[in-house]
């Protein structure tokens, strides 16, 4: 089963981001959005969650000054695209 996990709190929020790493699966997804997107400055974030594919919503990114260069393993995206992740997986789980 394929899960998107969505994450919108800062990294300050060190307990919720521990138990999305003891949670997260190989063949899930993650979308970082809202505050969340500071977690794209950890690098390189797709290996330190054995994940093949990051999300980070680019509205969000620009907002806050969050400019991520195309060398990285994260994928911009907008809420277009947020809409059709939540279509492609099997279920959804928002951590806030």
């Amino acid at each position: 089963m394929k899960t998107l996990h969505t994450f919108n709190k800062a990294p300050d929020f060190d307990h919720l981001w521990s138990r999305l790493e003891k949670t997260i699966q190989p063949q899930d997804s993650l979308l970082l959005f809202e505050n969340g997107v500071y977690h794209a400055l950890k690098q390189p974030l797709t290996q330190s969650l054995n994940l093949q594919q990051i999300y980070v919503l680019l509205s969000d990114a620009t907002a806050r000054g969050i400019a991520l260069n195309k060398d990285t393993d994260l994928r911009l995206i907008d809420y277009a695209e947020f809409v059709a992740l939540t279509c492609e997986h099997d279920k959804v789980i928002a951590w806030y």
